[in-house]
């Protein structure tokens, strides 16, 4: 195959418009809806177990990154069993029965583009500690 019908090819992929496409986007959406309704809760949880006082910003440095650290591996530990759960909750919106759930990761990508974007908004107190180590190091 040559370079030119290599980059048709891929084009054409690219653009492609039929069922199986759609049951891939149906896919990621379902299981980011899945994923951001678990991690809003879970994570809201999570930051209320690490509030800021009045005493953070005097902190020392090593208890700020104590707390960070911390609240950083509860963070990881709830990413990976809210996958694990929404990994149990089938795809609901195949239009096609040649598409094959998850045969090339959607509802992961879905999934952790969801989590990304939940537990950065819901960690106002996580956002807090790092805010206040930046200005820190860097003001």
């Amino acid at each position: 195959m040559s370079l030119s019908e290599m980059r048709q090819s891929s084009f054409e992929s690219l653009v492609r418009f039929d069922a199986v496409r759609v049951s891939k986007l149906l896919e990621q959406i379902q299981f980011a809806i899945i994923v951001f309704v678990i991690a809003f809760f879970v994570g809201s949880m999570t930051d209320k177990l690490f509030p800021i006082t009045k005493d953070t910003e005097s902190m020392h440095d090593y208890e700020l990154w104590r707390d960070i650290f911390l609240q950083l591996a509860l963070i990881v530990i709830s990413a990976y069993y809210i996958s694990k759960v929404a990994k149990l909750i089938p795809f609901f919106f195949s239009l096609t029965e040649q598409y094959i759930p998850s045969g090339h990761g959607e509802s992961a990508a879905g999934a952790a583009l969801a989590m990304a974007i939940i537990f950065v908004g819901v960690q106002k107190n996580f956002q807090a500690r790092i805010a206040i180590l930046k200005t820190r190091y860097y003001s």
